[in-house]
Order: structure tokens, then sequence, then C-alpha cells
């Protein structure tokens, strides 16, 4: 698993995320990207993609061209066939994240986890899925629903996607166990189409449809496959404000401009009781004196509460 390095630069644009967080992510089996990740980063530009899971990479250790605005996470199988990987382009910050669950021999499933950094109150998990088997058994649901479970206890948004090789199309006993594993653990199915030929292969699994506001199924025409596409939109997440308090600064007060209001003040009421004069009086003088003093404004810190070390000791010594 690693960052495929660059041996040469090539000026390429791709899509931008920075302001309102809109992401289009799409899943495709590109049946070897090997001599094709060019064309695939013209289509992924074509359509202002950000990030493309991509299955049966087959590049084993092969190192890739890539344009200088974009960067790839790979999974490759040491044997024949197979292999898993995200292109991204770098306006996203991403890291793999290990997964404390790991597929069984028999399921043979090929999974990479990403977390995509939008700024430092909004991420994302992004899991790119291969499953090479045509037959569905019911320790693949049971791998699945494990995968599930690990994500759904993180706190942030996620989705598993990729050609599962099950046909969603269709409706059998395991397809309807799946389906109903994917109720119980409260995660959303997206098909949105056929993906090869006549088959709903490639699919998400996400937490929830809230932040998906659009599906398609594209043809790049690299494979036998196409490719399922959804676009995201995150709401921006401001940082809490810090809160402030105020204070006047009378080491600058304004006295010049002080004795002139003091001087043209009129305001007794001579109908008024003597107390009330007096008070009337004190109260016009020192809005005066405020008004005539800065106001600076000073970020509030929030002081912890705790025991002296000395109240420590008596409580030990009790």
């Amino acid at each position: 698993m690693s960052k495929n390095p660059r041996k040469q630069s090539i000026s390429c644009t791709g899509a931008h995320h920075n302001v309102g967080y809109e992401i289009k992510l799409g899943t495709y089996n590109i049946n070897s990207l090997r001599h094709k990740i060019l064309s695939l980063i013209m289509f992924m530009n074509s359509y202002n993609l950000s990030i493309i899971c991509i299955n049966e990479t087959k590049l084993y250790s092969m190192n890739l061209l890539l344009p200088n605005n974009f960067s790839i996470l790979r999974c490759n199988r040491s044997s024949k066939g197979g292999g898993v990987a995200i292109l991204y382009n770098d306006n996203l910050k991403a890291s793999v994240v290990q997964l404390n669950h790991s597929f069984g021999t028999n399921s043979k499933i090929e999974c990479l986890c990403v977390k995509f950094q939008l700024n430092y109150n909004r991420s994302f998990l992004v899991c790119s899925l291969y499953r090479p088997k045509f037959n569905l058994t019911v320790e693949d649901i049971d791998e699945m629903e494990l995968l599930i479970e690990e994500q759904q206890k993180k706190n942030t948004w996620w989705c598993v996607c990729g050609d599962l090789n099950i046909h969603f199309e269709q409706s059998n006993a395991l397809i309807t166990k799946f389906r109903k594993m994917l109720s119980r653990t409260n995660a959303t199915l997206i098909t949105t189409g056929p993906t090869r030929g006549e088959a709903e292969l490639d699919v998400f699994i996400t937490m929830n449809d809230t932040n998906i506001s659009n599906s398609v199924v594209l043809d790049p025409k690299l494979s036998d496959h196409k490719m399922n596409v959804i676009k995201m939109k995150f709401t921006k997440k401001e940082p809490s404000p810090t809160p402030k308090t105020f204070k006047r600064n009378y080491s600058n007060i304004n006295y010049s401009a002080l004795g002139e209001a003091v001087t043209e003040s009129t305001f007794i009421d001579e109908d008024a009781h003597v107390d009330d004069q007096v008070r009337a009086f004190k109260q016009h003088h020192l809005n005066n004196f405020n008004s005539m003093a800065p106001c600076l404004s000073i970020a509030k810190k929030n002081h912890k509460l705790g025991l002296t070390k000395s109240t420590l000791d008596l409580i030990k010594k009790t």
C-alpha cells in the first residue's frame, strides 16, 4: 500500500473543492490501470470528479506517470489480477486508515480505506472495495457486516464502494439477506443503474444518503464496466466564535472632551427631589466618563476550576 511516486510532472487542471464542499466521487472497475491512467484523469477532469475508487488495477509493483495535480493510493495484489486504488485531486488531503477488521481468506475481498480532510472540522471516509467472487455466500455477507459496523462507529460520513460482483438487479435468498443486513446496520445501498451489461455490480454503500444530491452512471470507455458516480455536498462547518469580554481603557481617557461634556451638561430637574437630583448627577457624569474611555475587546479565557496544592495535601491527610 503506497503513494505512487512521480518520475515526471505534467501540467493538468483539476477540480477545486475549497469553497462549497461539493465532492464528486466515482467507482470504476477499469480491468487494468496500466496505460490508462492519463485517459482516466482526462475523463476525471471532463466531469469535474474529485475522487475515483478503482477496482482491478492489476498494477502489482508498476509505477505510474501522474500529473502534478493528482495522487493515487494503492493496495496491489501480488498475484494475478485484482488490486484496488483511490485516485484523487491534490486539493484534498488524504491518509490511509487501517481497518481493525481483516477479511478471511475465503472471501478474497480487497479493501483500501482512506480519510479525506476538507478542513479542520470536516472529513469523510472512502473505502474502495473489490469482491472478485461471482457467487455470494453467507460468509461474504458476514464479512461486509463487520466492515460496515466498523465504519458506523466512526464519527464521520463514510462510504464503501466498488465492484461487489453481486447482481443487485436480481432477487434471490442471498441478495435478500444482504439487503436485510444493510437495513439492520442502518446502511444505504446506491445502485443508480447497470454498470456492466444489464448488471448492477458497481455500487455505493453509505451511512445515509442525506449528503448525496445526485447519482449517475457514466462510461469512460476504458473497460467493459461503466462508472457509478455520486455528488456529495457538505455544509461548511465554521469554528465556534471565541467568546469575548469588553473593558474600558481608562489610561487613555480623553480628558479634554470630558471637561467640555461636563461644562455643557444641563440635566437637573428643579422639581425633582434632591436625592433624585444627586443620583441623576452621578449617573450623568459617570456615563460621560465612560464614553471618553476607549472600549477594548478581549478574548475570554475559560479558566478551569481546580484545587490548590495545599488543599490537595490537606485532603490526603484526612
